[in-house]
């Protein structure tokens, strides 16, 4: 039943309007109607007319469409409150506040905006309590507001977790997904984590080809950014590739800006590729197409900074000052940011020039331009505290690096070292503001050229005035410059890994083995390195953080308790320094003439293999000694470059400790001969050598050494874990990249050695043939004092992560499933005293300047080994079976790592028939070299046979006397 007013009284006027009103609407429609002719403000009243929470979402759409943004907002803020004006915890509260955050955003309000898109996660993840788009989306927003607001790392985090939901969505929204990766890589660009943004950038391009249902502006921007990282990592093919896929799509928008930048990234392969004049054709190119399209001078700015640089590599270095004044009037109107480079790179010019006054004042301007608080001193240089510095590290360094090479220049010193500090510690911020060792190994390896700058400085200055503390502060230099991320895997170490990381790292090793031949292969290890570093910025371990710089009374008071002399090297292109510190505490440097060393080294382990021979040489007599003469003159060119204190050695003691660095790493410093040429033939038993009378210690660094020395003690279930896996194959890899690898023949003495040796050390496990297999081996690994692996070990220069050491292999091809990979070890607890690889070439690997080797011997120490035996070449099977019985005799009867070592191999020159130096010389023993705490064999119980024999004995003295008295 229905109520009727009457209309009477002011009703009828009332009446009247409502009616008018109705018919109004009536007349123009539905509001949706309205939003269809764009009548927004028309359908945003009507809207709200209508009043439904949905309707005043739909209102604040309509104000948005007609840019009144605050009336926009109020309406989305009406829908989140109940009659009660309490807000509604929904999913339509949740859109509300991302679209208010959307608002704030187009108003360029971030504060605002971060505001709101941090309500809008709150109230999504209390509705949705599984992955959900609308989780992911109001994450990816907020991540671009916070980079704007100057949080890069906050800003990395929401959309790593955005990234983590879509991955978990089963019909995730794909267009945002990518949004995501693109910002996740442009970010890590941007705080030189390379090897993230590398992930990132592969996982959208691989998003790309497989839904394919971006726009052109999302595609050309995940190939741009693909093809920029690929560039840093110097994949050359695969910039050309991706920037050429970006210049199809520029071309097909008619995008003159997107062309240009396609066009640049290629000219850049082109120049990293060293195709100086291609790289010319695509910059002009670039700059042509700009300059017909009458395009805004923003775009022209990078252009005319590559011109500049290519112009200089020419040294016509009045051109490239004038390019890069164009460029640099174009960053400075258009594009700020760049600016700083610029201005650098000018510099650069002018010093190149000779013009050093006009230089310094542009390094000086770069570094006000980077907006860091500092000062002037009174020289007017501008210093600054670097802790200070929160973003442009990277243009920070280059600056100060920069500006120390042309104070050197100008005899300014103290200046330049005041700067390579500064440099250093920047340095240090960038490598522990990253979680990849590749990332980390890529920011070694570019600045190590700075530390070698320094160091030379500082040899100039030790020279004229040969005082320790410039000797100690070269060494630390030195010490900063090497094996930095195996410090970091040492505290990884004494960290208990999750299982969830150890399983990524196992996973990720796998598919790295596999992507050079199967490109299919690299999404899925590019997705599982994104899961990696998630996780890895949720542990409450900063692995990264730790100490850097060389303790010296640490490392002086280690050397006199131990008596030792250390000896380091520090090697760059064209010149190197060797460091003396004696157990008295003195510490001396002097310099080395590089220029022909890595030739050097390569001849003599070429001369060490050829001159070779067992017992006697079967070769032509002539042809013996004119190898011997070989072998001795080069080893002797050696020690004197690298033991330039004395010419006779006897300055050193008893006990070394070696740090080398560059292709020192792969030199048997044991055989270095010392004393006079002895007359031909040479007896090899008789020559004088470097261990001759001493133990030979190597370490990574000497950081590495004392951060040893500082870990916690372990308890081991046993004090030998030993394998001897049994081998079926015809013949050697000798294809080693390829798939069907043939089988790896038989060691004969194998099986013997692992008995012995098992022998000698009574709580032993021994596992031998079939049983001696990859899982036995994980099983069991981080509870034994001592693993040994004595196996058949392959080094691949190329690509380190294809080094491998075998377990037993049950047929003619090669097994890969039983293989133990130079990436697997980094995901595995191996937490051992010794871990000893008696297998071929297993010191041997790919040196990263400003870290280590790659070898499988580093890579046992980065998972936990404390000390490491293994070889540089390939060893006689039976040799080495010998040398190793003799290691375990000693080490079983108390004597340290280096005696054991020592002996064994003095023991195999006292023989004949492996006096020889390359069957004993080898071996190098890496980290703690002293005693090991084994538990001795119980004494045996005489009791059991002395009574028989005594009776035996009374019987025999019994019948011999009745014989006498027989023969009385």
């Amino acid at each position: 039943m229905f109520r009727h007013r009457r209309c009477t009284g002011p009703w009828p006027i009332i009446c009247l309007l409502s009616l008018l009103l109705t018919s109004s609407i009536s007349a123009q429609g539905q509001p949706e109607n309205l939003m269809e002719e764009e009548k927004f403000v028309d359908a945003a009243r009507a809207f709200e007319f209508r009043g439904s929470r949905a309707d005043l979402m739909a209102a604040g759409q309509a104000w948005y469409s007609a840019d009144s943004l605050s009336r926009s907002r109020a309406a989305y803020l009406s829908a989140t409150q109940g009659r009660d004006g309490g807000i509604i915890v929904d999913s339509l509260t949740g859109l509300a506040y991302h679209k208010i955050g959307v608002t704030y955003y187009d108003e360029y309000n971030d504060a605002r905006a971060s505001h709101y898109y941090r309500r809008a996660i709150k109230i999504r993840d209390q509705v949705f309590s599984s992955p959900h788009n609308d989780r992911a989306k109001s994450r990816n927003n907020l991540a671009t507001i916070l980079r704007f607001l100057g949080n890069p790392d906050s800003a990395a985090l929401m959309n790593r977790e955005a990234i983590e939901l879509y991955e978990k969505i089963e019909h995730p929204d794909t267009l945002n997904w990518l949004r995501s990766l693109i910002e996740l890589s442009n970010i890590a660009y941007d705080l030189k984590d390379f090897q993230l943004a590398n992930s990132a950038s592969a996982s959208a391009v691989n998003l790309l080809d497989t839904y394919g249902k971006a726009g052109n502006y999302d595609s050309f921007l995940g190939l741009y950014y693909s093809a920029r990282i690929n560039l840093k990592f110097r994949q050359l093919e695969k910039v050309k590739r991706l920037a050429r896929r970006a210049l199809a799509l520029a071309e097909a928008e008619q995008n003159i800006s997107w062309q240009a930048d396609a066009i640049n990234l290629l000219a850049g392969a082109y120049k990293a590729n060293e195709e100086p004049e291609a790289a010319k054709r695509e910059y002009q190119r670039a700059l042509n197409l700009l300059l017909s399209k009458s395009s805004s001078q923003k775009e022209l700015g990078p252009l005319y900074a590559n011109l500049a640089d290519m112009a200089a590599e020419d040294k016509n270095y009045r051109q490239a000052l004038d390019y890069s004044q164009k460029a640099r009037s174009i960053f400075g109107e258009h594009d700020p940011a760049l600016l700083p480079n610029q201005m650098r790179m000018e510099g650069i010019y002018l010093f190149r020039s000779g013009n050093h006054t006009a230089a310094l004042n542009r390094f000086n301007e770069t570094l006000r331009l980077l907006d860091i608080p500092g000062s002037r001193n009174e020289n007017g240089l501008v210093s600054f505290p670097p802790d200070s510095l929160t973003t442009n590290f990277e243009e920070a360094v280059n600056t100060l690096g920069n500006r120390a090479e042309l104070l050197i220049d100008q005899n300014r010193p103290d200046e330049a070292l005041v700067d390579y500090d500064a440099l250093f510690h920047i340095l240090d911020l960038l490598r522990a503001g990253v979680k990849s060792d590749a990332s980390r190994q890529y920011l070694s390896s570019n600045l190590r050229p700075y530390f070698d700058q320094a160091i030379a400085l500082l040899l100039e200055l030790y020279r004229e005035d040969p005082a320790e503390d410039i000797a100690w502060r070269a060494l630390s230099l030195s010490e900063r410059a090497k094996a930095y991320s195996l410090v970091a895997a040492l505290q990884r170490s004494e960290n208990e890994m999750p299982q969830r990381e150890a399983e990524l790292r196992r996973r990720i090793a796998e598919l790295e083995r596999l992507a050079p031949q199967d490109a299919s292969i690299l999404p899925q290890l590019e997705a599982a390195r994104l899961q990696l570093d998630r996780l890895l910025r949720t542990r409450e371990v900063d692995l990264a953080a730790f100490e850097t710089r060389l303790d010296r009374q640490q490392l002086t008071q280690l050397i006199q308790t131990t008596q030792a002399d250390l000896i380091a090297y520090h090697l760059d292109t064209t010149s190197g320094v060797f460091f003396h510190l004696s157990p008295s505490g003195k510490l001396s440097l002097f310099p080395i003439a590089q220029g022909t060393l890595d030739q050097l080294t390569k001849d003599w382990l070429a001369a060490i293999e050829q001159s070779a021979y067992r017992k006697k040489s079967l070769r032509p007599i002539p042809e013996q000694e004119e190898l011997d003469r070989v072998f001795l003159q080069l080893g002797r060119q050696l020690s004197q470059a690298l033991l330039p204190m004395s010419g006779e050695n006897t300055s050193l003691g008893n006990r070394l400790i070696i740090i080398p660095d560059g292709a020192l790493h792969f030199l048997p410093f044991a055989a270095l001969p010392l004393g006079q040429a002895p007359p031909m033939p040479v007896t090899y038993g008789d020559l004088k050598y470097l261990q001759t009378g001493r133990t030979l210690q190597y370490t990574y660094s000497a950081i590495f050494l004392l951060a040893q020395q500082q870990l916690s003690n372990r308890e081991y279930e046993h004090d030998l874990l030993a394998f001897a896996p049994t081998f079926r194959g015809a013949s050697t890899n000798n294809q080693r990249g390829s798939r069907a690898l043939p089988g790896l023949q038989p060691l004969r003495h194998n099986r013997p050695e692992v008995e012995a040796i098992s022998s000698l050390i009574p709580d032993a496990l021994s596992f031998y043939d079939e049983e001696a297999n990859r899982q036995q081996f994980l099983n069991l690994i981080g509870k034994s004092k001592v693993v040994h692996l004595s196996s058949h070990g392959m080094v691949n220069a190329s690509d380190p992560n294809l080094s491998f050491i075998a377990f037993s292999q049950l047929g003619d091809s090669l097994e890969v499933e039983e293989m133990l990979y130079f990436n697997d070890l980094y995901a595995l607890p191996l937490n051992t005293e010794l871990a000893v690889l008696s297998a071929c070439e297993t010191n041997l690997g790919t040196y990263v300047p400003g870290e280590n080797v790659l070898s499988l011997a580093s890579a046992f120490t980065a998972a936990g080994a404390r000390s490491t035996l293994t070889t540089l070449w390939r060893v006689n099977d039976r040799a080495t079976k010998e040398l190793m019985v003799q290691f375990y005799e000693e080490l079983a009867a108390g004597s340290s790592r280096a005696e054991a070592l020592a002996a064994a191999q003095a023991s195999h020159r006292d023989d004949a028939e492996f006096a020889h130096p390359y069957y004993w010389s080898a071996l190098t023993l890496y980290g703690e070299a002293g005693p090991l705490a084994l538990k001795k064999a119980a004494p045996r119980n005489y009791t059991y046979w002395l009574i028989p024999l005594l009776l035996a004995l009374a019987a025999i003295g019994w019948r011999r006397l009745r014989a006498r008295a027989k023969d009385q």
